[in-house]
């Protein structure tokens, strides 16, 4: 399964059009799922959360 992936801006970067942000609760769990199924557009913004963090680590080592 993925979502469709559009280029991004003109930075020629093609990233999924639904994204995932730290702000509301995200946690690991949630973060490697979302990119599990396809989502490759992580927001980590101002509010940085460690669960953000966390998830976006494992997802690397992959």
């Amino acid at each position: 399964m993925g979502f469709e992936k559009v280029t991004l801006g003109r930075t020629g970067l093609k990233v999924s059009r639904l994204g995932i942000a730290s702000f509301y609760g995200v946690d690991a769990a949630m973060v490697e799922e979302a990119a599990h199924r396809g989502v490759n557009y992580f927001y980590w913004g101002a509010l940085r959360t460690r669960n953000m963090a966390n998830g976006i680590r494992k997802v690397a080592k992959t």
